[in-house]
């Protein structure tokens, strides 16, 4: 079954490293034409070499998502080049950790500045182009701790998280009448991501295996499947939707 990928243009986020750097890959194996951002605009770049090497095509942008003015200039140099943006990943995020009680003003901020406004600055200046072709896909990542809580001391970091499931599932009503899905991801212990060595050290490596059935932490190759799949024409029919990609860690 085609699923529709080849040669849309897939605008990501975060895509310097970790899960974004996987999620671009996998889009130019498909055949999309890949727009890697990041705040690191190097790392954008070394991606998109690595898409090209592989033979598929690719864009890099530095962008910092939190500031909307860059998202904007950003996007629109992708849509004059390209006429269109079909595909928004939001995958760009950071991660904080601080007791409830230790949570300052400045740091609060860096983390909803990303971690939503980032997502919500992206949708805004994504959307118009798919609204004119009455067609699109929208992937916000987001994590079982917006579900759950979590379990360690980073409120600020697990409410974001929280936030981006309820804006994604408002989106998905709002853009619904233009043919656009808005879908969410929600991965859960996953090597090889910013927040990793933080969780390492807060966390013994042996009780956290043991609390996930299938055995292990996750790896980057194993969430973008499941971004490209809610892209995919095989996903046409799902919207507001959130996949849980954790290893059984939570279910619900």
């Amino acid at each position: 079954m085609d699923n529709g990928l080849k040669g849309r243009v897939v605008f990501i986020t975060g895509a310097g490293g970790g899960i974004g750097r996987s999620i671009a890959r996998h889009f130019g194996a498909e055949g999309s034409r890949v727009i890697a951002t990041d705040i690191d605009a190097a790392a954008a770049e070394r991606t998109a070499a690595e898409i090209r090497e592989a033979g598929g095509e690719a864009d890099a942008h530095g962008l910092d998502v939190a500031r909307r003015d860059a998202v904007f200039a950003v996007v629109g140099t992708v849509t004059r080049k390209h006429g269109k943006i079909d595909v928004l990943v939001n995958n760009a995020g950071v991660v904080g950790l601080a007791k409830i009680e230790e949570i300052t003003d400045a740091e609060f901020d860096r983390l909803y500045g990303v971690n939503v406004k980032g997502k919500l600055w992206c949708m805004q200046a994504a959307v118009p182009s798919m609204k004119a072709q009455n067609w699109g896909r929208i992937v916000n990542l987001c994590s079982v701790s917006g579900k759950t809580g979590g379990r360690l001391p980073y409120a600020h970091y697990t409410s974001s998280k929280g936030a981006v499931w309820t804006m994604t599932m408002a989106a998905a009503h709002e853009f619904a009448p233009w043919n656009i899905n808005c879908n969410g991801v929600a991965p859960g212990s996953v090597i090889g991501t910013a927040f990793s060595k933080d969780f390492e050290l807060s966390n013994d490596p042996e009780v956290l295996r043991a609390s996930i059935p299938l055995a292990r932490r996750g790896q980057p190759d194993d969430i973008a499947p499941a971004v490209v799949f809610l892209a995919s024409e095989g996903a046409r029919y799902i919207t507001g939707e959130l996949i849980d990609v954790n290893g059984g860690l939570h279910m619900d």
